[in-house]
């Protein structure tokens, strides 16, 4: 069974997001999106989130931030409906979502991505400064 993937996430950042993975991934399996912008009706657009999750079976929904309006809404559904939520969605993490196994279950493609994103973020003065020195 395929997951559903839907990006829920601030203005345009999710189609900016997705264009730029669509740099290193030319085809990829379909990606939703619902844009939250200012002065949406956040009752509308929770309507829009329950509606994706009721229709879709495995669905993965990444978001852009954990305090944010696109998270908050998608959390509100997880008490009554089975679906997989990851918030601080990066560009190497929506990769992974695009390049990975697109058949496994959208808890375990969850968890992969979460990593991903973790490994992914480094402080690179530190990063260097050790490289820099065990090469003297």
């Amino acid at each position: 069974m395929t997951c559903n993937i839907l990006m829920v996430m601030h203005g345009h950042y999710a189609e900016a997001l997705l264009k730029a993975a669509e740099m290193f991934i030319c085809e990829h399996p379909p990606v939703d999106i619902i844009p939250v912008e200012p002065g949406d009706s956040l009752d509308e657009l929770e309507n829009q989130i329950r509606s994706y999750v009721t229709r879709h079976d495995q669905v993965l929904i990444i978001t852009d931030m954990m305090a944010g309006t696109p998270n908050i809404l998608c959390s509100r559904l997880l008490k009554d409906h089975a679906f997989a939520l990851v918030c601080g969605t990066n560009l190497s993490m929506l990769i992974e979502v695009l390049n990975g196994e697109n058949t496994q279950n959208p808890w375990d493609l969850g968890k992969l991505i979460c990593e991903k994103g973790k490994e992914d973020i480094v402080f690179m003065n530190t990063l260097l400064k050790k490289e820099n020195q065990q090469e003297e």
